[in-house]
């Protein structure tokens, strides 16, 4: 609170966009509950073009992308052919985050359990509350905290492994981890609450990996139930 009153004294231009920038806060704060509200599935598919769920995943997924699904098998030997070596590393990382187990920033290999725990900093045991996310004091200077754990688990950056692994083995359990990893951090982090929602770049790494998730993952099995793609395509439609 000093540092901060001594910058705004020594220049009333700070005062004035601290001002201006809580006063937006203020005014999206309503936004976040009529949203989710607003965007129903028929929204959603109005505002797509799409006549149903089902028929939005598949256009969606024949949209250009790095990968595609039409050429998983060709893209998965040719891969083996040329590192035959890296089916291992793959699989074995895969399966780690199958059993929730993450070596996040520098932590080493840590079963974090079921479910996962999407707020907390599990070196310290802090857990952040889920309040508005731009009322959350995350800083935390004078503890030893890191909300950068939390953030980390939720950019959801393993998914790319879980993928691969997909692609070289056709094993639908490491599409069925995406499918219930993305079905509990929606649950359990709602729009604008919760410290995963406090910074834009983290919002913006989750979507990327959301997105490299749909296109591994978008003709499995476990991806199959119209209940979790509407919520999927509606919470990353959050993330845009």
């Amino acid at each position: 609170m000093t540092m901060r009153l001594r910058r705004a004294l020594r220049s009333p231009r700070h005062l004035v966009w601290r001002a201006n920038d809580s006063a937006r806060r203020r005014a999206r704060r309503p936004w976040s509950y009529l949203y989710p509200r607003l965007l129903t599935q028929r929204a959603l598919l109005a505002s797509l073009g799409a006549r149903d769920v089902d028929r939005l995943w598949v256009d969606l997924a024949a949209q250009p992308f790095f990968i595609s699904s039409a050429e998983r098998a060709n893209v998965a030997a040719r891969f083996l052919a040329d590192y035959p070596e890296s089916r291992a590393e793959i699989t074995r990382a895969a399966d780690a985050v199958v059993r929730h187990q993450f070596d996040l920033l520098g932590s080493g290999p840590q079963q974090l359990g079921t479910p996962l725990p999407w707020h907390t900093d599990f070196k310290t045991g802090r857990r952040w509350p889920l309040a508005y996310c731009s009322d959350i004091d995350y800083n935390e200077l004078d503890r030893p905290t890191d909300v950068k754990v939390p953030w980390e688990l939720s950019r959801c950056q393993h998914f790319t492994r879980l993928g691969q692994a997909y692609w070289l083995t056709g094993d639908e359990r490491y599409a069925a981890e995406f499918v219930a990893e993305t079905t509990d951090w929606i649950a359990a982090n709602p729009l604008s609450y919760g410290v995963n929602w406090a910074c834009v770049m983290d919002v913006a790494l989750r979507a990327v990996s959301w997105i490299w998730g749909f296109y591994f993952f978008a003709e499995s099995a476990a991806c199959r139930d119209p209940a979790f793609r509407r919520g999927f395509l509606r919470a990353l439609f959050f993330h845009g």
